[in-house]
């Protein structure tokens, strides 16, 4: 059920989990998805101006997957190096990278040793009456654990991007990432790929 409950959360748009009362999650959960179309000539668009689109070259196994997503495929350039090499420095240590398409997008996930950071992207969203907009600027959320989350929308898909703490930024045990350096990093993410990047 938790499990459960943060799926929806998340999948839930900005503007409904700021108006929904607490304790109304438990009903969301019976609430109707919606697959939203993906604005591929808009995220085209966006990748021909990064300069990188193309220009990684991710092994074969990752390669495929990037290729395969339902949805542009965002990444901040940190997560690049890292799949090329299979190491990475983020977080104040180094660490293994792993991509996933799924039915609906991608999960992308970095280890590190102040905190993991997991990029989860898709096509569905919960149908709460409201037009639901292409784009929604991100918005950070401070987590339980300490860690924070940034949750946006883009050419019609919804990312969110989770900082998980490994370790703390003192002993009070008061969070390992700040709104500023998670911002940051969305600022940073580019397309790398997704099914209909090709054109």
């Amino acid at each position: 059920m938790i499990a459960q409950l943060r799926q929806v959360s998340w999948a839930l748009p900005c503007w409904a989990m700021i108006v929904l009362p607490a304790g109304a999650l438990s009903i969301a959960a019976d609430v109707r998805e919606l697959q939203t179309p993906v604005d591929w000539a808009g995220a085209r668009a966006a990748a021909s101006q990064q300069n990188i689109f193309g220009a990684v070259q991710f092994p074969p196994e990752i390669a495929h997957a990037v290729r395969s997503a339902p949805v542009p495929v965002r990444l901040p350039p940190e997560f690049l190096p890292g799949m090329l090499m299979q190491q990475f420095t983020m977080g104040g240590g180094s660490g293994s990278v792993s991509f996933k398409a799924t039915p609906y997008g991608y999960v992308a996930v970095q280890r590190g040793t102040t905190y993991d950071v997991v990029i989860e992207a898709t096509n569905r969203t919960l149908d709460v009456g409201d037009p639901i907009p292409n784009r929604i600027l991100p918005v950070f959320s401070q987590e339980d654990a300490g860690g924070g989350a940034v949750s946006f929308r883009d050419f019609g898909a919804s990312y969110r991007v989770e900082f998980h703490c490994n370790k703390h930024i003192d002993a009070l045990h008061r969070g390992c990432i700040t709104e500023d350096v998670a911002l940051a990093l969305v600022s940073r993410m580019v397309i790398v790929g997704g099914e209909g990047m090709a054109g």
